[in-house]
């Protein structure tokens, strides 16, 4: 974990171009991408995202402007916290910050980018995602509208890009939702997405794809002894930086993408699944074509934690 104290850099102002987003505050439905709670590989890839954390510590009175370690910025102006009752604090605040900029950290911390479009799971394009939380005392806080802006690093801004909020299942599955009318027309410039920000959790860009063409659901078949119970499997989307997670089904040894959820015929993905036998990691890593009705089989080869760090790296 990365602590930082002390001085900050200076807020950077920029114009607001866009209403500040903020997430309304509902369930999503979930699916068959849900693996088991009770997966052991759950709490392996949740400590990824403990790992992760970048945590600062600010006066609430002054501001600061936070960068984080893969280049995510947020200028938070003074006074631009208040507690639960909604009265504005001051003194010491704690910052955590999460970065998920890419195929490999979307992999790596278990953060799928696939959004609800009025119930119905939807493939999205992904332009990187963050956790962005505050406590004071432990106590947590909220922003204050108008008062927070981020800005993430991007080598291509599409300006097609909305803001959508993610929630986190039991089985550490994440489902986004749009923010709505406030979510459009993201500030881009020639490095990054900026926009204003008045909440906390995980927040995307992102917008959902519109495949052209016949689509297929996505069935992975895995040998025995893997399955269910000790074995994730996604599904890495490299030419729009994105993955989606496919969940164990009631047949021992299928991992099978919701019926609802269709990706196009004929697209590159990669096949990756990591799996814990007897103390023992395996991982996959397959690259193919999806085609109609699309049935995966793979097979797997020991590895380290480490060494599948390094791999997904590489995708």
């Amino acid at each position: 974990m990365k602590q930082t104290t002390g001085s900050f850099l200076a807020i950077i102002s920029f114009s607001l171009l866009i209403t500040a987003c903020k997430k309304d505050e509902h369930h999503v439905a979930v699916g068959p991408h849900v693996p088991s709670a009770s997966n052991p590989l759950v709490a392996l890839f949740q400590s990824h995202v403990t790992d992760a954390t970048q945590s600062f510590t600010l006066q609430a009175a002054t501001g600061a402007a936070i960068q984080g370690s893969k280049g995510t910025q947020v200028f938070i102006s003074s006074n631009a916290f208040a507690d639960q009752n909604g009265q504005v604090v001051t003194g010491v605040v704690n910052v955590e910050l999460i970065e998920a900029l890419d195929v490999s950290d979307m992999l790596w911390l278990n953060k799928q980018t696939v959004g609800m479009d009025n119930g119905t799971p939807r493939q999205l394009v992904s332009g990187g995602q963050f956790f962005l939380n505050a406590t004071q005392a432990g106590q947590q806080l909220t922003l204050v509208p108008g008062r927070t802006n981020v800005s993430i690093p991007a080598a291509n801004p599409d300006p097609e890009m909305q803001l959508f909020s993610g929630t986190v299942d039991e089985g550490g599955v994440i489902f986004w939702d749009p923010f709505g009318q406030n979510g459009t027309g993201l500030n881009t410039d020639s490095l990054s997405y900026n926009f204003p920000n008045d909440s906390l959790g995980w927040i995307n860009c992102d917008y959902f794809a519109n495949w052209g063409g016949p689509l297929t659901t996505i069935r992975v078949e895995v040998p025995s002894p893997h399955d269910g119970s000790n074995t994730l499997v996604w599904v890495v989307f490299p030419s729009i930086n994105s993955i989606t997670n496919v969940g164990a089904s009631g047949t021992n040894g299928v991992f099978l993408t919701s019926g609802s959820y269709a990706a196009p015929v004929g697209m590159d993905v990669v096949i990756v699944a990591f799996s814990e036998v007897d103390g023992v990691f395996y991982s996959s890593f397959t690259n193919t074509a999806l085609m109609p009705d699309h049935t995966g089989s793979i097979t797997f080869q020991p590895t380290t934690e480490a060494q599948f760090m390094l791999d997904v790296q590489g995708l």
